[in-house]
C-alpha cells in the first residue's frame, strides 16, 4: 500500500511521516517539534549532523517529550578534539546562563566572569593564575573539612606556613 512521506497541509504545516512538524504556532515563531498531543509526549525528537544519531556518526541533539524523560542532551561525536561550543553574541552584556527550576546557578558574561550561585566543589586541586580575593562583610572563612593539616606555600616548593590539628 502506498504511504505518503511528506504531506503539505492547508494550514502551511509540513508533516513528515506523520512524526515531524513544522509550523509558526501562536507565536509566529517557526517550530519543529513531534505531532503527539499533551499527556501523551512519550517519543522525542533527533538532530543529526550525519546520516546516523550516534556520536559514532556525528555531532547530535536529543530531545525527549515529558511522558518519556524530558532530557534534552547535545553530544559531540567520538572523533579526536570535538569540541562543544556555547557561544554568547559578541557584544557587551552577553551571556550565557545555565538554570535549574528557573534560577542561575551559572553565569558566564561578555568579560569572561563565571558567577556561581551555590558552593562550588572539586575533586582535584585548584590551581589560581593570579590572586583569590575575598568581598565580604563578614569573614571570610577557608576550613580544612578533611583531617590533615593546611599548608600555605608562596611557591610550589617553598613552604611558609603549616597549620595542624585544632589550628587546622
Amino acid at each position: 500500500t502506498p504511504r505518503s512521506v511528506i504531506t503539505l497541509n492547508a494550514d502551511r504545516t509540513t508533516t513528515f511521516s506523520d512524526d515531524i512538524v513544522i509550523d509558526q504556532g501562536n507565536s509566529g515563531i517557526s517550530r519543529i517539534h513531534t505531532g503527539s498531543v499533551d499527556g501523551s509526549d512519550s517519543g522525542g525528537l533527533t538532530l543529526s549532523g550525519a546520516g546516523g544519531t550516534s556520536a559514532g556518526r556525528a555531532a547530535y541533539i536529543v530531545l525527549s517529550g515529558n511522558e518519556n524523560t524530558g532530557d534534552a542532551r547535545m553530544l559531540t561525536g567520538n572523533t579526536a578534539n570535538a569540541k562543544l561550543y556555547l557561544i554568547a553574541g559578541a557584544t557587551s552584556g552577553s551571556t550565557i546562563r545555565m538554570q535549574t527550576a528557573g534560577t542561575d546557578t551559572l553565569v558566564l558574561d561578555h568579560s569572561k566572569n563565571a558567577t556561581f550561585a551555590a558552593n562550588v566543589t572539586t575533586i582535584g586541586d585548584i590551581t589560581l593564575g593570579d590572586d583569590l580575593n575575598f568581598t565580604t562583610n563578614g569573614f571570610a572563612d577557608i576550613s580544612n573539612t578533611g583531617t590533615g593539616s593546611m599548608r600555605f606555600k608562596p611557591t610550589s616548593q617553598t613552604l611558609a606556613l603549616t597549620l595542624t590539628g585544632a589550628n587546622a
